[in-house]
Parts: structure tokens; sequence; C-alpha cells
């Protein structure tokens, strides 16, 4: 009889473990990922939600596709032309067609890069007036369909919404943050750091980001989704704490500027982190 029972505890705590791995933002091991076009990595970490790597550029970058309505796909940035066909043409292959909404949550080229394309395949793309402002300052193609970053925007698709929220300047004036509440998932963007310091870009406010990092802590969330991976931390992978993890660079001073140096080795991290996985 006891070893019975020895055998029916074991039985449910390995159970429990695989419940838990499988239920841990943290657990790369448990999302799906592949390549749909060179230096274009998707991670499926929802079944809904699939974040994309774009390897290039400066520095690796996400965006992101969710799976939102019957009828339409969210994506959320895009770093340059040519990826955002590929993106686009893996998508309508993937999701038959569904109708795409696009945001953009700032103005730098990393965020912007693919409006051109979407906005000449008839796709809306979302942004704030202080995003359409900056991105025509700096020659880059502004979203096309125009609101208030003060007051924010909020998008309705079938039952589910998604919600467009401004808290204030940090990585830029103009950063926005996108929130859905019945995935509790929050696109962070730029603002939130899986880094080991905040880089200061020409255009960040170091000064007012930690206020606009708190108002973040509004939202409930399981899923926070930066700008960029999180490298060699696997801790901070997708996880709510790159929130905390941002306040505590800010707090303790560990920013700098963005060098060719610190550009090399983020891909070189990135690179072994690939390798390991």
């Amino acid at each position: 009889m006891k070893f019975i029972l020895m055998s029916i505890m074991s039985f449910v705590m390995i159970i429990n473990i695989v419940h838990a791995q499988t239920n841990n933002p943290n657990n790369t091991s448990t999302f799906e990922i592949f390549t749909i076009a060179k230096e274009v990595k998707i991670i499926r970490i929802l079944p809904s939600v699939y974040v994309i790597e774009d390897q290039g550029g400066i520095a690796p970058a996400y965006s992101m596709i969710v799976d939102i309505s019957d009828d339409n796909l969210l994506l959320v940035d895009t770093t340059d032309p040519e990826k955002t066909k590929e993106i686009l043409a893996w998508a309508d292959k993937k999701f038959n067609g569904k109708k795409i909404v696009a945001i953009n949550t700032h103005h730098h080229s990393d965020r912007t890069g693919g409006n051109a394309i979407l906005i000449e395949k008839g796709i809306p793309v979302y942004g704030s007036d202080l995003t359409a402002s900056l991105a025509t300052e700096e020659h880059e193609i502004p979203p096309n369909h125009i609101f208030p970053a003060n007051q924010g925007k909020t998008l309705n698709f079938d039952n589910n919404k998604v919600v467009i929220f401004y808290p204030g300047p940090a990585h830029t004036e103009d950063n926005v943050v996108v929130y859905i509440p019945h995935l509790k998932l929050l696109f962070g963007g730029c603002m939130v750091v899986p880094f080991q310091k905040v880089y200061r870009v020409p255009d960040a406010n170091i000064e007012a980001w930690p206020n606009s990092l708190a108002k973040l802590k509004r939202f409930d969330i399981e899923w926070v989704i930066p700008g960029h991976p999180a490298s060699l931390n696997d801790d901070l992978n997708f996880s709510p704490s790159l929130i905390e993890h941002t306040e505590m660079l800010l707090r303790t001073g560990k920013t700098g500027e963005f060098t060719e140096s610190d550009k090399q080795a983020l891909r070189n991290e990135k690179a072994q982190y690939d390798a390991s996985h």
C-alpha cells in the first residue's frame, strides 16, 4: 500500500512539473520556433501569438502578429520593406488571407520600416500624432490612421479589444504600448529593456522614463514583449519581470550611449544564445 501511495505521489509530482513548465512564460523549450525568411524567425509563444524576430538591422528586433479574431490579424511594428513582404506572404498563407490591422509603437525605422508596403497593400497602420510627426521629420513613412497620443486608442475585434496606451516619454517621446486584455499580454516595445543597461538613443528621455514605466503597472499582465530579444537572459524572456528589470537599470544609473561595440556585443550574445538553444 505504501509503495502504491508513493507511486501515485511521484506521478502527481511529475504531472505538476510538466504543467508548470508548459505554463511558464520563461520556458523557451515550450515555444514553437521556425524560420520564414533570411534573418526572420517566428516564435509562437501562445496559440494565437507569434513574435517575429528580425535578426538583421542595428540590433535584433521584435515585432508581433496576433490572430485576434475570426477575420483579422494584428501586426505590431515592422522593421524593413523586404522583410515585411516576407512576413505578409507568410501570414497570408498561414491565416488564409485574413485582414491585417497594423500599429506603430514609435517612429524609429525598426518600428515603421514596413509602413510603405503596408499602406500600398491597403493595410491600415495606426499610430499617434506624435509618431506621425516625428516619422515625417526623420523622413520615415508615417502611419496613416492617426490618433491623439494623450487619448490613446482602443481597437475592437469581435469580442476582443486592443488598447494602445501612451504612458509618456521614455525610449522616445512618442513610444506607446499595446495591451491585449484577454491574453494578459503587453507589447512594451523599446521602453521595456531586456539588456544589462538602458541605451541612451538620441531622443530618449531618461528622466521621464521611470514615471512612464510605472504607468504600465495598471495592466493585468502575464506576458511582456520587449522591442528587442533578451539574448542570454532566459529569465527575462517575455516575462512581466522585464518592467522591474528596466526600473532597476534606471534606478541604479545603468544607462549609456549605444555604441558600435554595444551593437557588436548584442550580436555576439544573440549568436551565442541561438547556438545553445
